[in-house]
């Protein structure tokens, strides 16, 4: 026996005479002792590693007191991310625990996972109890909220401390109140405990010494025949077992000894979990049986002797499966029962550790579960009582030899030992596993000659349903009993008649041959698993819960809008993904690596690009560095200006940086375009299925306005000419009016904003604050024109008398997308090229030596992303300042006032086309700017999710519901045609800069080229780049030739 094992068997030989003396102590010196001698012995074996445990429970003391109604999930949460922590001290520099606070930190992991439970469940009944006005018959539940000393004392306990059983917070309160404890039986159930301890002993070192588990890890090992190492897992199983009876049974003697768990039989005791009916605590009553069977732990006959692998686990480590089935199994993510009990045995292999044998043992377990209950479906259920009988041995056999199987990876720990005495016996019961549930059928199957007839008699009063007309051929009876019954949801008849149906339909359950038995079975375990892997998925799905509450409290309008913020999440965080592992990371890695040297060709002052500062700067500069994104970001991987155009060349392995960089940027745009048009077709599927039409004020006037009391051909005249001059005015006169504003004032914004472009690059100079505002100049010409100007066009909207879904239409395509919001970014990006280029009031001759405006723009594809940067981070910071400055404010004066003034404004609507179009801004904002800031995407990310929550906010606390509904099907079309049309824009700003405008020769991956493109001409050209990939393609192993 190693030391540790030692120590563990000193401490359960001595807690049990310790335990008869705890008998004679009152409650309070009774729990005063137990914490005493349970932190003697934590401090005593664990050193300074006690801390771990009690930093656990003093976390799960503050979620109790913070928030009970969270406190079940949240303790689950903090106890096994601690337990993380715990276990991978020595990656933060700790030193590493020892076994004794491992043992102890599972334990106490059970406890306070337990404790948050038996508190919720005690603050839910209280508030039943003040509702009805009476006491609640609960069992087992606790009478008052714990304190820290009571927590710490029942965490700290000596008993079980560190081998177990687990035990209740409840138990606990019971055991320290017992009336009488002298009264309860000790001597006999402690002796009756015990008597077989040496046996299990005894087994245990000698068939350990005959049969060591190290001689499995060694190449011997595989010198034996197949027999011999099919039968030493066999031989370790059985000293496995042994070791942890003789464990389990002195601890269970050690908690009988101090009357911990000891219940009246009528109680009804489960292991772990106590009593579940209510009994009489007095035990003065000599002919009142007690148990312990609240710390039972395990049970030796039936471990080793029942049948199923199930019934199996529930008589090994029983206190802990009560704590699974209770805590874990509930909270599963799926329905079926074997998913259930795969998610289960996951989280006990987690619990247990992190080796690798612990998850291959214990997820085998599922499969055994499925493997068993087809056997007994197809096998058992047609074998009379004799065959069963045979059956049942043959699977108590199967079953023992699974258990071997599992603890060779349970005992191996590593997944290479584990892998290699599997292989060695050819995965036999993966194998056998495997084809059982292959060829058996599901549990639900049940045989022919328990099947009955359908009797002619049943259902005379009710509905009848010709299932089998007399007149059908025997084929047809044929083809319909191999089909499955018509699934009444899709039949249009009332609900009793549905119910009636479905009554005769169990009943006439039609007899089946064994290949068509095998294919029903099969079709309804496929639907069932592919309902559990679709309701598993639904918990993956991104803001699930919020966008249904959205729905529901806002229709689906509003929600349309958060539907699509979440698209454009998931499409910024895979484009991101996507660069970053073409671009970014690949840079990151081969820059210190690169062969091919930074080509410096050109002329010397086209070369001169130094973005550093020099010397030392104000400690405010780094914050607006980090606004404008120049200073110590500018030369960052932000930035278009950092990749160099370096090639990584090897035997067997080149990448090209600057080909990556370009084809990455032309993929990033069809997957996008891919991802658009896709959603588009699904929603113009839905808008097609439900389109419905909207009649109009013009409608009403054509159909309901006739004056049918009309006499005489002149009054009937005047009548046409009347309606026909409404349909002039509204058609022709005031809408177009109205139109002509409209686009006076968006023309007016275009050039305000083109004025603003050119006096902030004009300005590019200034430092400090003012600097800061000039860069920012055209990002606020532009949220303030986007803010004043549809707010006009909203009021010119409500004389133009649209209905609403076409009002937003028009707000969309008319007012706020096109011509504003997408043609100011227009506007910047003309000007920033005309700088460029030198064509709008720059001199010719700066540009003659590089072909572009060296000296104010020595690398301008990193300005260029500069300034997508700065609207991208401007319209984020306008969100948060429009919801804390001014929707809040809002809110809070028109709740509080009850002045006219503040009545009459009251709450804002939220006003889905502005917000839609805010979004399809920022979304082109970033695909013009990706080629040049290629992480603006997951910037755009992060500011998406913030707007999620911002929004969200701002709608259930600051808005009011929208006093006219649109249908949401026929926006969210439009949605996307707009997002579609910034693609576009963005695109044809792509297309420019990598064609006609020179690259910078002092920056970017592209330098000494004449254009982007010409690295797809040099490629073909000099290196035969196809060619080159085929042949490296099938060079590489793996691939045929």
């Amino acid at each position: 026996m190693s030391p540790d094992e030692l120590v563990y068997l000193g401490v359960l030989a001595a807690s049990i005479p310790v335990g008869f003396l705890f008998r004679y102590l009152s409650p309070p010196v009774k729990q005063g002792a137990a914490l005493l001698l349970g932190l003697s012995i934590t401090i005593a074996t664990c050193q300074i590693h006690a801390l771990h445990s009690l930093v656990t429970v003093i976390g799960t003391w503050i979620i109790i007191k913070s928030t009970w109604r969270s406190a079940p999930a949240l303790s689950l949460g903090w106890t096994f991310i601690y337990l993380l922590f715990f276990r991978l001290a020595t990656w933060f520099g700790l030193p590493a625990p020892t076994p004794f606070a491992n043992a102890i930190q599972l334990v106490l992991t059970l406890k306070m996972v337990s404790l948050a439970n038996e508190v919720h469940s005690y603050h839910l009944e209280k508030k039943k109890e003040v509702s009805s006005f009476s006491k609640s018959p609960v069992i087992g539940g606790l009478s008052e909220e714990p304190s820290l000393y009571d927590i710490l004392s029942y965490s700290y306990c000596y008993l079980g401390i560190m081998t177990g059983p687990f035990f209740r917070f409840q138990t606990f309160v019971d055991w320290l109140g017992q009336p009488s404890p002298l009264a309860l039986p000790a001597v006999v159930p402690c002796l009756q405990r015990l008597k077989l301890v040496p046996v299990f002993g005894a087994l245990y070192l000698a068939v350990n010494s005959v049969f060591p588990l190290g001689y499995v890890r060694t190449d011997d090992f595989l010198d034996h025949n197949f027999f011999f190492r099919l039968f030493y897992m066999t031989a370790v199983f059985f000293v496995f077992r042994m070791r942890f009876y003789a464990a389990w049974c002195g601890a269970e003697a050690g908690c009988i000894s101090a009357g911990l768990g000891c219940y009246p039989e009528g109680a009804m005791s489960k292991p772990g979990g106590g009593p579940t009916v209510c009994f009489s605590p007095d035990p003065n009553d000599a002919a009142v049986p007690y148990d312990f069977r609240t710390i039972q732990n395990i049970d030796c006959y039936n471990t080793d002797f029942c049948v199923k692998v199930r019934h199996g686990m529930r008589y090994w480590n029983m206190t802990v499966q009560w704590w699974l089935h209770h805590y874990i199994y509930p909270n599963s993510p799926f329905k079926a029962y074997t998913l259930r009990a795969g998610w289960t045995m996951f989280i006990s292999a987690y619990w247990h550790g992190l080796h690798p044998g612990y998850y291959l043992s214990f997820l085998t377990i599922p499969l055994c579960i499925a493997a068993e209950t087809a056997m007994e479906a197809s096998v058992r259920a047609r074998l009379g009582p004799g065959g069963q009988r045979a059956f049942d041995w043959v699977h108590w056999f199967l079953k023992m030899r699974a258990y071997d199987y599992m603890c060779m990876g349970f005992v191996l720990l590593k997944a290479g030992d584990t892998v290699h005495y599997w292989t060695s016996i050819y995965f036999i019961i993966h194998v056998l596993a495997v084809g059982f549930q292959g060829t058996g059928y599901t549990g639900d199957w049940e045989p022919p000659r328990l099947r009955r007839a359908p009797s002619s008699q049943s259902h005379q009063s009710g509905p009848q349903f010709a299932w089998n007309p007399a007149s059908a051929t025997q084929d047809d009876a044929g083809k319909a009993a191999s089909e499955p019954p018509r699934d009444l949801r899709s039949l249009p008849m009332p609900m009793a008649l549905k119910r009636a149906v479905c009554e005769v339909q169990q009943m006439h359950v039609p007899v089946l041959s064994s290949m068509q038995s095998w294919k029903r079975s099969k079709a309804k375990s496929l639907s069932r698993a592919g309902k559990s892997i679709r309701g598993f998925l639904c918990y993956l799905t991104l803001w699930r819960k919020s966008l249904n509450k959205i729905g529901g409290n806002f229709g689906g309008g509003v929600q349309s809008y958060f539907l699509f913020l979440r698209f454009l999440v998931i499409l910024n965080f895979l484009s991101f993904m996507l660069i970053a592992g073409f671009v970014v990371i690949p840079s990151a890695v081969f820059r210190s690596v690169a062969t091919g040297p930074v080509n410096l060709t050109g002329p010397e002052e086209c070369r001169q690009y130094d973005p550093n500062p020099e010397g030392l700067v104000m400690f405010y500069t780094y914050f607006l560095d980090l606004l404008s994104g120049t200073g110590f970001m500018e030369y960052t991987y932000l930035f278009y200006g950092f990749y160099n155009n370096t090639m990584v060349v090897d035997a067997n392995f080149s990448y090209n940086i600057p080909l990556a960089y370009l084809f990455t940027a032309v993929f990033y745009f069809a997957f996008c375009l891919i991802c658009i048009v896709v959603r588009m077709g699904t929603a113009v599927r839905v808008a097609v299925a439900t389109r419905a039409g909207a009649t109009g004020s013009y409608s009403r006037i054509v159909f309901t306005d006739w004056d049918f009391g009309c006499l005489g051909d002149s009054a009937t005249k005047l009548k046409q000419k009347n309606i026909h001059y409404q349909l002039q005015i509204f058609l022709y006169l005031l809408r177009s009016f109205l139109s002509l504003v409209a686009f006076g004032l968006i023309i007016a914004a275009f050039y305000c904003i083109f004025k603003a472009t050119v006096f902030s690059q004009s300005k590019s100079d200034e430092i400090g604050v003012p600097g800061l505002f000039f860069e920012y100049l055209p990002s606020i010409v532009i949220t303030a024109l986007n803010f004043v100007v549809p707010l006009l066009c909203d009021q010119i909207a409500l004389l133009e008398r649209y209905d609403p879904s076409f009002t937003v239409i028009m707000a969309l395509l008319r007012y706020k997308s096109v011509f504003l919001r997408m043609f100011s970014l227009g506007i910047i990006l003309f000007t920033l090229w005309s700088q460029i280029t030198c064509e709008q009031g720059v001199p010719l001759e700066e540009c003659t030596v590089c072909h572009y405006n060296h000296k104010s723009y020595p690398c301008w594809e990193t300005r260029v992303g500069q300034e997508m940067y700065k609207l991208a981070l401007f319209d984020l910071l306008i969100t948060i300042a429009m919801l804390v400055l001014v929707e809040f404010p809002r809110r809070m004066v028109v709740d509080s006032s009850s002045s006219k003034l503040a009545q009459w404004l009251g709450r804002q609507e939220f006003v889905v086309p502005a917000n839609v179009l805010g979004l399809v801004y920022g979304q082109t904002v970033v695909w013009t700017g990706a080629l040049f800031c290629p992480l603006l995407p997951f910037i755009n990310t992060v500011k998406f999710v913030i707007i999620f929550y911002c929004k969200k906010v701002t709608l259930f606390y600051n808005c009011r519901p929208a006093g006219k509904t649109f249908r949401s099907t026929r926006s969210t079309v439009f949605f996307l045609l707009v997002l579609l049309f910034g693609w576009s824009l963005a695109l044809v700003a792509l297309i420019y800069s990598m064609a006609q405008i020179h690259p910078s020769m002092s920056c970017g991956p592209f330098r000494s080229l004449s254009s982007m493109w010409t690295i797809i001409k040099l490629e073909a050209r000099d290196k035969q780049f196809l060619v080159k990939q085929i042949e490296e393609l099938s060079r590489m192993p793996g691939v045929a030739a």
